[in-house]
């Protein structure tokens, strides 16, 4: 009896606990959700502290920012996010002060201003500047001459802040210094010009009369006249202070606004101590329409194209100082035949004169003080002025300008009949290079037809050229 009664419990037993398992089998497993994705929201205005701006987060987690950079910083505030820089309580300030051309000014007095009122007044030292400390404010400031000599300036500059501490301020002298000038044709007109020389020059213009400068160089080279002006001003060379041409020398309308010209100024335009004064230079500004004011700026652009003028004469050198020529006897001279192809000249060393077709043939005189069938005596061509020629190489490079006329004057003296002489002198080497020199850079021996500076008339048609620089040669004995 109790067997079978616990044969029934675990058999009830068993029955329980698969149903329960049927009933948990039929229903569905309950899963987990997954967590959502956050995401950080920003403020679109900037924060900052001094160095750096950046968005602050919106959300929850205040930790987190976007666009951290740092500050842009321009006239003393950051240009992204307003930040401000401090201003210090006191500023340094710079100010320098320079001329026209660009060299700076010692010695020129700064005066600093807030408003009206006067804070400090400075002296500009080396290299034109100064430099002063003042309370972090806006200023003014005037610039004055030492010697009080007027001086102008663009005023508008002279402002100092603390985002532009650092000034630098050109200021142009005036010309003040007068030269009387001639008028062409003026009668009693007086005219007078200002003084300038290499610079720049505040300057007032009139529409209705010419305004003369009278530029000196102290160096030569091309300079560039200049005068800069909001109105049309016309500029032109008119001469130099003894002759003034009053005519209109108008220049190309794209050249008007800022009027400009070149002058070439060649060493011999310069002043040279107690032998000769400079070269002056007339320079006339007008208005087109407008009077007004502006800067006459007088630049030197390049340099002087060295012409054969500019050159120095070299005086020829001798190693002879040749004495009276006048034989013992009569001389029976004969012209050389310039139509001759077959004349010759021989150098003799016995005697260091040159000889008719052989060593020991006739001797070559030069007609110095006597006319030849060609042309009248060296001593007439020769003259007062410079008896000399420029030289040239092989390649046609200029080398230097030589004067024969120290020279020439000698043989002129050994020779000349009233000392003396006999008008003639014996041909030697100094004597042909002289008149080879002189007459192939004068061209007295060029035979074209065409030819303005051959010196033989109708003559040159048979002359042979090799020949042509003989004319002036002739051969003879002396006879007992």
């Amino acid at each position: 009896m109790k067997k079978r009664l616990l044969s029934l419990l675990l058999t009830a037993s068993v029955s329980v606990t698969a149903l329960l398992g049927l009933s948990s089998c039929g229903k569905e497993e309950e899963m987990p959700e997954e967590p959502k994705e956050h995401t950080h929201t920003y403020s679109e205005k900037y924060i900052f502290n001094s160095n750096h701006h950046w968005y602050p987060a919106t959300c929850e987690h205040t930790e987190e920012i976007k666009g951290r950079e740092e500050h842009t910083i321009q006239d003393g505030a950051c240009t992204k996010c307003g930040y401000v820089v401090p201003l210090p309580e006191e500023t340094l300030f710079t100010v320098t002060v320079k001329d026209g051309t660009g060299e700076p000014l010692e010695g020129m007095l700064v005066e600093f201003f807030k408003g009206d009122e006067s804070k400090l007044m400075k002296f500009t030292g080396t290299g034109g500047t100064l430099t002063a400390t003042l309370p972090t404010d806006e200023y003014t400031f005037s610039i004055r001459s030492a010697s009080g000599e007027p001086i102008h300036y663009d005023e508008s500059l002279a402002v100092l802040t603390p985002s532009a501490p650092d000034v630098t301020v050109t200021v142009f002298t005036e010309a003040l210094d007068k030269v009387d000038l001639m008028v062409e044709g003026g009668g009693a007109v007086s005219v007078f010009g200002l003084a300038v020389t290499e610079g720049q020059y505040y300057a007032s213009f009139s529409n209705e009369e010419m305004t003369y400068y009278v530029f000196t160089a102290q160096r030569s080279g091309i300079f560039e006249v200049t005068f800069d002006s909001t109105a049309a001003v016309e500029v032109g060379y008119y001469g130099i202070p003894a002759y003034v041409r009053l005519t209109d020398q108008t220049l190309p309308e794209d050249r008007i606004k800022l009027g400009s010209i070149l002058i070439d100024v060649a060493p011999s335009n310069l002043a040279i101590a107690d032998e000769r004064p400079a070269t002056p230079y007339v320079i006339g500004v007008k208005g087109r329409q407008l009077s007004g004011t502006g800067v006459l700026k007088i630049t030197r652009v390049g340099d002087h194209e060295t012409t054969l003028e500019d050159l120095p004469w070299h005086t020829y050198g001798m190693d002879v100082n040749p004495t009276l020529y006048a034989p013992e006897g009569e001389l029976a001279l004969t012209d050389v035949d310039l139509t001759d192809p077959a004349v010759k000249l021989v150098f003799s060393e016995a005697d260091g004169f040159y000889h008719y077709m052989t060593e020991d043939g006739p001797t070559v005189y030069m007609k110095i003080d006597l006319a030849t069938e060609y042309l009248d005596p060296i001593s007439a061509m020769c003259g007062p002025q410079h008896f000399g020629a420029p030289l040239y190489d092989e390649d046609g490079k200029l080398i230097r300008k030589e004067t024969y006329h120290e020279m020439t004057l000698r043989y002129i003296a050994a020779s000349e009949i009233s000392g003396g002489g006999i008008g003639v002198y014996p041909l030697d080497d100094h004597l042909i290079t002289m008149i080879k020199n002189l007459g192939n850079a004068w061209g007295w021996y060029d035979l074209r037809a065409e030819s303005p500076t051959q010196i033989f008339a109708d003559q040159w048609e048979n002359i042979v050229p090799e020949n042509a620089w003989m004319f002036a040669l002739c051969y003879g004995t002396v006879e007992a």
